[in-house]
C-alpha cells in the first residue's frame, strides 16, 4: 500500500518530528526527507509495516490539517506466485546444467556448459531479487507526507497592485519609444 498526505501545520519541522516519532513507533523508519526551510515545507516519506498503515495515517492526520490525501493498494498476488514458479523452474534448470558439467568432455564443451550455467544463475539470481522487491512491497506501506506551514503569504506594505504595475510597465515602454525616436 502507497499513501500521499498533504498537511496544513503550524510548524513544518516540529510536525516532521512528529511523523518521524509516529513511523518509527510503529516499527518503521525514514525513507526520504526534504527540508525546505525558506518555504517551511517539509516533505517526509516513511516505510511502515503494512499492518500499521492504517494506524500510522491516522496518527499523522492529527498532526495539522489534512488538505489532499490518496492511499493506494495493489495486489501482488499473481505476480509473487509467478516469479515463485519462475525460482522454481530456474533453480531446476541450474542443478541439470551442473550435472552436464560433469559429464562435459572436451574443452570447449566445458566452457560452453560453464558459459550457460553462469546465464541461468544470473537469471535466478535476477528473479531471487524480484521476489525480495516484491516482499519487501507487501511488508512495508510506503506513506509521502508533505507538510506546509499554513500562513499566507503578505503582501508588503507599498506594494504595487496589478493595475498600478501594468500602468508604471505602459509608461516605460512608451519613453523606451521616445527616446529610441529621438
Amino acid at each position: 500500500r502507497t499513501g500521499d498526505m498533504r498537511l496544513a501545520v503550524d510548524d513544518a519541522p516540529q510536525a516532521a518530528d512528529g511523523v518521524r516519532g509516529i513511523a518509527t513507533d510503529a516499527g518503521g523508519f525514514v525513507a526520504d526527507e526534504q527540508e525546505r526551510a525558506r518555504d517551511e515545507e517539509v516533505d517526509i516519506t516513511v516505510r511502515v509495516p503494512a499492518d500499521r498503515f492504517d494506524d500510522v495515517r491516522e496518527d499523522v492526520e492529527a498532526l495539522g490539517d489534512v488538505v489532499e490525501q490518496s492511499v493506494d493498494a495493489r495486489d501482488v498476488t499473481a505476480e509473487m506466485v509467478d516469479v515463485e514458479s519462475r525460482i522454481a523452474s530456474l533453480r531446476a534448470s541450474v542443478e541439470r546444467v551442473r550435472g552436464l558439467l560433469s559429464e562435459a568432455g572436451t574443452v570447449d564443451q566445458l566452457a560452453m556448459v560453464e558459459g550457460e550455467l553462469a546465464r541461468r544463475e544470473t537469471e535466478l539470481e535476477a528473479m531471487l531479487g524480484q521476489q525480495r522487491v516484491l516482499a519487501d512491497q507487501v511488508a512495508l506501506g510506503t506513506l509521502a507526507v508533505h507538510l506546509s506551514q499554513d500562513d499566507e503569504p503578505a503582501v508588503a506594505e507599498g506594494t504595487p497592485g496589478f493595475t498600478e504595475g501594468l500602468r508604471k510597465g505602459w509608461v516605460a515602454a512608451v519613453e523606451a519609444g521616445t527616446l529610441t525616436l529621438a
